[in-house]
């Protein structure tokens, strides 16, 4: 470790959430999921006799995912501390977020793991394995059939893999459904967290992300789990207006999100959304520096999101004083100073300069679509929730918005538009027959791996 990594580590540590930096660095400190990791459970033994292999950990979110993974990277690195450890996930802010919470140097995002320009593999990594003994996986629900591809097959046969996610969330974007396919095969062994930690016992979002998830309606509601009533996009816009000025009197910006089930068309949709709070907490003053771009006007301290991966920009990370490159896509930040032909933007620490050619990848995000929101978590949410938007509703998208809150939700709307979706059963079928795909080429594997002549059954008697 150098200068730099040791002065970026020590910054990371400091700066870390109270909650990242309280986690439990051995498996002996973790409370609760004993009967998951208990000394007596098989997971704690298979980790202490140095024997775990390939796994899967999935569960709601606020189960100790990340708290039992910080514990397993702990306990692997006094194992085996030659060995290299890396962390990815989908999106650049899910990996952030996950070398924050685990106290790692870094994650890095599945495509720069692999050395992908969007669809495309870097000529000097394609087809080279990947130099690493424990490879970490999280948001592993987001991973589809054509990433997954590119991920498995360049693992050697002695790494091994731990996914996390949540089986119940949003499918992925691109096609397939490789987290739960790989879960329905019975083939890697899983595990399920389903302990909730992240709010308090008698939190109702907890309650009711597991109410929504099991198709029941009857949710309770409370301070911290509530309902507002709108009949139509125009009124639910100016209630979420309202909600919006009053929780930022408690919450910062940062820790407020509006996420809507729709991107265009309509008051409540998230482009909608955008321009109103925009206006209401940031509105057009003659002492406000703002930028045109087209049609678009990006405005001083505005909350903007990066809506592609651009491996290419460079920015400046004050936590490290280092430079370095890289935006992805869902990295949210402000515009923190405008000049006559750039405006710079602070995400989270990371300083980013764009020029005008790189302004299209960037929109306001004081809301955004719940797919967007996938992989992020905030202490408060606001949704959206109208008949307007029937055709894109479903248990999965409600379960995903709700569980993005770790204080609060404020679901916004008509309550036959939730009901609908809670019960509206349709859960996009994806018939890709991977579960059935991995169980008969494990079985021709198994097969070729035993002694010519044998079978199964006849090593069984034999004992």
């Amino acid at each position: 470790m150098d200068l730099f990594e040791y002065m970026r580590s020590t910054n990371m540590e400091k700066e870390a959430p109270l909650a990242a930096r309280m986690r439990p660095r051995t498996l002996d400190e973790v409370v609760g999921q004993e009967h998951i990791i208990g000394k007596d459970k098989l997971l704690y033994r298979a980790i202490k006799a140095d024997k775990i292999s390939s796994i899967i950990f999935y569960g709601p979110p606020g189960t100790g995912k990340t708290t039992v993974l910080k514990a397993i990277i702990e306990v692997y690195r006094i194992l085996h501390p030659k060995n290299r450890i890396v962390l990815a996930a989908p999106t650049g802010k899910a990996s952030r977020r996950m070398a924050q919470s685990t106290g790692m140097l870094e994650a890095l995002t599945l495509h720069s793991l692999l050395g992908l320009q969007g669809d495309f593999c870097s000529k000097d990594k394609q087809d080279q394995p990947l130099q690493v003994d424990f490879l970490i996986v999280d948001e592993a629900s987001m991973v589809d059939m054509w990433l997954a591809h590119q991920l498995f097959t360049r693992l050697q046969k002695d790494t091994k893999l731990l996914l996390l996610g949540d089986v119940d969330q949003l499918e992925s974007v691109g096609a397939g459904n490789v987290f739960a396919e790989l879960i329905g095969s019975g083939i890697v062994p899983v595990t399920v967290l389903d302990e909730i930690f992240r709010q308090s016992k008698d939190s109702l979002i907890a309650y009711n992300a597991k109410f929504i998830n099991e198709e029941n309606s009857s949710l309770f509601y409370g301070p911290d789990f509530q309902f507002v009533k709108a009949e139509n996009q125009e009124e639910a816009a100016a209630q979420i207006q309202e909600l919006y000025l009053r929780e930022l009197q408690d919450t910062s910006i940062g820790q407020l999100q509006i996420i809507s089930p729709y991107r265009t068309d309509g008051e409540a949709s998230s482009n909608g959304l955008n321009a109103l709070i925009r206006e209401t907490v940031n509105p057009h003053t003659e002492k406000i520096p703002e930028f045109a771009f087209g049609e678009r006007i990006f405005r001083l301290h505005d909350r903007v999101m990066q809506t592609k991966n651009n491996y290419s920009l460079e920015g400046y990370d004050s936590a490290c004083g280092q430079k370095f490159k890289g935006v992805f896509n869902g990295d949210i930040g402000s515009i923190c100073k405008i000049l006559p032909d750039k405006l710079c933007v602070d995400f989270d620490g990371r300083i980013v300069e764009y020029s005008k050619t790189q302004l299209g990848d960037l929109e306001l995000a004081y809301a955004i679509t719940i797919h967007k929101s996938m992989g992020s978590e905030y202490e408060t949410v606001i949704i959206p929730i109208l008949m307007a938007h029937r055709i894109l509703l479903t248990k999965n998208l409600i379960y995903t918005a709700v569980t993005r809150a770790k204080k609060r939700v404020i679901l916004v709307g008509q309550k036959r538009a939730l009901f609908l979706a809670i019960h509206s059963g349709r859960k996009v079928k994806r018939n890709t027959c991977l579960a059935e795909r991995i169980l008969k080429y494990n079985q021709v594997f198994r097969q070729k791996a035993l002694p010519q002549g044998a079978t199964e059954q006849k090593l069984k008697k034999a004992g």
